[in-house]
C-alpha cells in the first residue's frame, strides 16, 4: 500500500514511522511512504503557502489554492490507482481501526492520500462544501 503524504515538512518521513511495526512494513515493501512538499505548490515568489484565518484573528491558516493543487497533482501521478484521499481535520470522523479496515478492504486498497495539514482555512458551514468537493 503506498501513502501519499501532503505536509509542509517533507523531510520529517519516514522519521519516526521508520521504527517499530511501521518501519518494519517499510523495509518489508508492504507500505510505501511518499512525502509531496505543499511549499512547492505555493503561490507566488515565495511559495506562500498560508493566509489569515477567515475573519481575522491570531495565527495563520493554510490557504486553498496550494493545497487542492497538490491533491490533485497527487491524485493524478501516472501508473497508480486514484487515491483515497484523507484530510486529517479535528472536524472530520476519527481515523481509528474500523475506518483503516474499511479503507485496507475497500474496491482500490492500493493508494491514501494523506493531507498532513493541521488547519484549512474553511469557515464551516460555508466552505466545508469545497472540501467535500476538492481533489
Amino acid at each position: 500500500m503506498r501513502f501519499d503524504v501532503i505536509t509542509l515538512f517533507p523531510q520529517a518521513f519516514p522519521g519516526p514511522l521508520a521504527v517499530g511495526v511501521v518501519g518494519r512494513a517499510l523495509e518489508a515493501g508492504l507500505i510505501q511512504i511518499e512525502p509531496c512538499d505543499l511549499r512547492g505548490f505555493g503561490l507566488g515568489v515565495h511559495r506562500q503557502v498560508d493566509d489569515i484565518p477567515f475573519g481575522g484573528g491570531p495565527g495563520m491558516v493554510l490557504r486553498p489554492e496550494p493545497l487542492f493543487a497538490s491533491v490533485r497533482s497527487v491524485s493524478a501521478l501516472p501508473g497508480l490507482d486514484p487515491p483515497h484521499s484523507i484530510l486529517l481535520s479535528a472536524h472530520g470522523r476519527r481515523l481509528d481501526a474500523a475506518l483503516v479496515e474499511e479503507l485496507a478492504t475497500s474496491s482500490t486498497p492500493g493508494r491514501c492520500l494523506l493531507n498532513h495539514a493541521r488547519h484549512c482555512p474553511v469557515a464551516w458551514g460555508k466552505d466545508v462544501d469545497r472540501v467535500d468537493g476538492a481533489g
